[in-house]
């Protein structure tokens, strides 16, 4: 999701905590998310039957947004940093890569 990098980086320079990055993140991705599906359901890009099928996975998201949690509550403040820096230096790799393989 292209709308990641940029409130990651944001967080980062604010330098939130890790409950501030839990907190606005799932903000920010639960409203980006909701926004999104609606605008491209109304458009007619997404088909009831795909609609469906995401529902029936919310209960993973759940008991993921739970781990996720759990976990994050015993994670290290430094470790937090590395994992967000690096997952961030990734994604860059990733979308710079994809912008060269367009050019070529």
């Amino acid at each position: 999701n292209a709308s990641g990098p940029p409130i990651l980086i944001y967080g980062t320079l604010r330098r939130w905590s890790q409950s501030q990055f839990r907190a606005n993140l799932s903000g920010f991705f639960f409203i980006n998310g909701l926004l999104s599906t609606l605008g491209l359901s109304l458009k007619g890009y997404i088909s009831q039957d795909t609609l469906f099928t995401s529902a029936l996975l919310i209960p993973s998201v759940l008991l993921g947004s739970r781990l996720g949690v759990i976990l994050g509550n015993h994670l290290p403040v430094q470790r937090f940093k590395f994992i967000v820096l690096t997952l961030l230096s990734l994604l860059a790799i990733k979308f710079l890569s994809g912008a060269i393989v367009d050019i070529l």
